[in-house]
């Protein structure tokens, strides 16, 4: 089996999912895998898949499933209305025309993103396979972010899922500890690494974020090459983050958090 490890959240999280074996074994079985996530959101039956491993298409199975393509031009995401239960053998070529442009220009390794809906809930799991253009993790990380808006506004603002999760306690956003709570020491310990970067590590990781390169980012805060490297090398301990993919996801995760800091770095 590949090198697998979950942060001890996520794994709670993953825990609660019937389904999660049943669906990422078989990729766990066979890939190396380097980072993985987990969203929910109550909805219908459907599988969507985004991949540059077509290949891997034939360990998914579901009741209806459809695809999530990319437009040539721009790498705008859009829902391509693909249904591979209507033409199952011919998907991976499908598969392989919406994204042979992305993978020529940014020389992908390999991305996947898909959703697992069931009954009345549904698990998105994102996996980063490979590590590709920083480009490219930004742009699958504004998509990622855009699901992200899109599941909290179902789960804030649909009075069945509302009902739902209070029938089977389940915490709703507006229920969680928010981010800013970071300083105050309300919240696990992990998280409280979070609070712990400091200034120099903050910008680091500030202009990690905007696809800055080290030499980049040195020559913005007017620091050697060598001291911003020591930087960023304590905030990816600190915050025990190895990719572009791992870093957009944390940022997100703490977003209330680090958005009035990045607006005081952006502003000076």
């Amino acid at each position: 089996m590949s090198e697998f490890q979950l942060k001890p959240w996520l794994k709670s999280t993953l825990d609660q999912s019937p389904h999660f074996q049943a669906l990422c074994q078989p990729l766990m079985d066979k890939l190396p895998i380097s980072f993985i996530r987990l969203t929910r959101i109550f909805k219908n039956n459907t599988l969507a898949i985004l991949t540059t491993r077509p290949d891997a298409l034939e360990w998914y199975f579901c009741e209806k499933k459809y695809l999530l393509g990319m437009n040539e031009q721009s790498y705008e995401f859009y829902n391509s209305g693909f249904a591979l239960s209507d033409s199952w053998p011919s998907a991976p070529e499908k598969i392989n025309q919406l994204l042979q442009p992305l993978r020529d220009d940014f020389n992908i390794a390999s991305e996947l993103v898909f959703y697992y809906k069931k009954n009345d809930y549904v698990d998105i799991f994102e996996i980063a396979l490979g590590r590709g253009h920083h480009q490219v993790n930004n742009l699958l990380m504004k998509h990622f972010r855009q699901i992200d808006q899109y599941v909290q506004h179902q789960l804030l603002v649909h009075p069945l899922i509302q009902k739902h999760c209070v029938e089977n306690q389940i915490a709703l956003p507006s229920e969680q500890k928010p981010t800013y709570l970071l300083k105050d020491g309300l919240i696990p310990q992990e998280d409280q690494q979070v609070a712990s970067l400091t200034t120099r590590e903050l910008e680091s990781l500030f202009w990690l974020h905007q696809g800055k390169s080290v030499p980049e980012i040195a020559q913005i805060l007017q620091i050697s090459p060598r001291t911003t490297e020591k930087y960023v090398q304590q905030l990816k301990m600190k915050l025990q983050v190895y990719s572009p993919f791992q870093l957009g996801y944390l940022v997100g995760r703490y977003k209330e958090y680090f958005e009035p800091l990045f607006h005081e770095i952006k502003e000076n």
